[in-house]
């Protein structure tokens, strides 16, 4: 309840003025509980030395593009808005399935820019049904599992997250292989 439109503007002031490399505002309602205002948006995005921000929640993109400076990057903070985020005028994303599949993360990025709708369209629900089986159902011992069966070194989560299942593990492997993203 204490953390109001001005104790975030200062919080990221403050941050902003101490350090000598650039910052991004983080707005993560379902971490945190709570979710950044256009106003604070609109505020920091001014400072020099914040530069952009990750914003994972849903619906309020082009609020915030809206209220933000010219020189200000929103990205997206998870897959499932990233299409739309994209075709609002956010920058990127951050999102955790780029982690597994980079590839098919990037043609979904290319796509929108290239305004290719149904490419898009169709890597769009594609991915989001491929996020809700990995780290949606499993989180970040999903994501990690899924990165193994992509290839890459995922290894356990750190403590006190538990590595997934064997039943996870088959779960995340059919959600890979239906959609077409299993190597080998």
């Amino acid at each position: 309840k204490r953390l109001t439109d001005e104790a975030m503007i200062g919080y990221y002031t403050d941050v902003a003025d101490a350090v000598p490399v650039p910052v991004l505002a983080y707005n993560a309602p379902g971490f945190t509980g709570m979710t950044l205002t256009p106003k604070v948006v609109e505020v920091v995005s001014r400072h020099p030395n914040v530069i952009g921000m990750k914003d994972t929640s849903k619906g309020t993109m082009s609020t915030y593009i809206s209220a933000a400076g010219d020189d200000f990057d929103i990205l997206s903070g998870t897959i499932s808005t990233l299409f739309e985020s994209l075709l609002l005028g956010a920058k990127g994303g951050v999102v955790s399935l780029a982690n597994v599949f980079p590839a098919a993360c990037c043609e979904l990025y290319e796509a929108c820019k290239a305004v290719d709708l149904d490419k898009a369209r169709r890597l769009h629900y594609m991915l989001i049904k491929l996020n809700k089986s990995v780290s949606g159902s499993f989180g970040v011992a999903g994501v990690k599992y899924a990165a193994e069966v992509a290839g890459y070194h995922g290894g356990d989560p750190r403590k006190p997250l538990l590595p997934i299942s064997s039943e996870g593990r088959q779960s995340i492997e059919q959600a890979i292989r239906e959609a077409g993203l299993l190597k080998g």
